[in-house]
């Protein structure tokens, strides 16, 4: 059960990581929030999957290998999107 409690943690690492890479690319702050806000939702919801595909698939990872992945999706994830639009 504490699997599936929501945790913000990550969420907000992603959101600060994409935050300073969007002012290193000098963004406009339009721009930068709804990267921020996009790396964020992605990454908690990926973290969310993630913790059930292994809860369902009875995989036995790190707990930390969900977060990871999740930072990393929600970035990258974003960084695809936003190419795309």
């Amino acid at each position: 059960m504490h699997s599936y409690q929501i945790d913000i943690s990550y969420g907000s690492l992603t959101s600060l990581f994409a935050l300073l890479c969007n002012t290193w690319r000098k963004y406009y702050w339009s721009r930068r929030l709804l990267d921020v806000f996009f790396c964020g939702t992605l990454a908690l919801f990926t973290q969310l999957l993630l913790s059930i595909v292994d809860s369902a698939f009875d995989v036995s990872l790190p707990a930390s290998t969900n977060e990871v992945l999740a930072i990393y999706i929600g970035y990258l994830g974003t960084d695809y999107i936003l190419a795309c639009i």
